[in-house]
C-alpha cells in the first residue's frame, strides 16, 4: 500500500512525522510509466532506453522507500527518523534500489545501476545512495568472476585495489 501523489519530476519520497504519525507519500512522473519515446543522453541511446524504462526503475525505488518506512512498526520507523536520520536514510535507499533491481526488467536494472555509477567513483560515506551502489558493484563483480569470458569488455586492473574493490 502506497500514498501516490504525481508530480512531474524524477521521483522521490516525502515523510511528514506530526504528532507522532507517520505518512509517506511517494510521486514519479506518470507520463513516463511505459512510455516508448527514447531516453535521452549517451548511455541511454546506446542501450536503446525509453522513458519506460527510467520510469520503472523510479516506480521500483520509490516503492522500496515506502516498504521500508511501512514495514516496520511505525515507533521504530518514528524512533529511526528521529533519531538515527542518517542511518534510516541509508537503510532506504539500500532497500529502495535491491529493490528496483529485483523487480524491474532488465533494461529498468541497467538504469538502476547506471544511476548509481557516480556513488561507485566518488566513495562518499554520508551520501545516501554509497552503499547501495557498492552493494550494486558487488552484485555485478560477482556475476563477472563467476564466468569472465561471458564479460569480453570487462577489463580487469593488473593488482587488486586494496579498498573500493567495486
Amino acid at each position: 500500500m502506497a500514498n501516490y501523489e504525481p508530480l512531474d519530476s524524477v521521483g522521490y519520497q516525502r515523510t511528514y512525522i506530526r504528532r507522532s504519525r507517520i505518512r509517506v507519500i511517494v510521486t514519479w512522473r506518470p507520463s513516463w510509466v511505459d512510455n516508448p519515446k527514447p531516453a535521452k543522453g549517451y548511455l541511454a541511446e546506446r542501450h536503446k532506453m525509453t522513458r519506460g524504462d527510467i520510469a520503472e526503475a523510479i516506480v521500483w525505488h520509490e516503492l522500496g522507500h515506502n516498504y521500508i518506512s511501512k514495514f516496520l512498526p511505525a515507533k521504530h520507523v518514528y524512533k529511526l527518523y528521529m533519531e538515527y536520520e542518517m542511518l534510516f536514510r541509508h537503510l532506504q535507499e539500500f532497500y529502495a534500489d535491491m529493490t528496483a533491481l529485483y523487480h524491474s526488467s532488465p533494461r529498468a536494472r541497467l538504469v538502476t545501476m547506471m544511476f548509481r555509477l557516480y556513488s561507485l567513483e566518488d566513495y562518499d560515506d554520508a551520501e545516501s545512495h554509497t552503499r547501495a551502489a557498492h552493494a550494486i558493484g558487488s552484485i555485478i563483480l560477482a556475476h563477472v568472476l563467476v564466468n569472465p569470458d561471458k564479460w569480453p569488455s570487462i577489463h580487469f586492473p593488473p593488482k587488486v585495489p586494496d579498498q573500493e574493490v567495486e
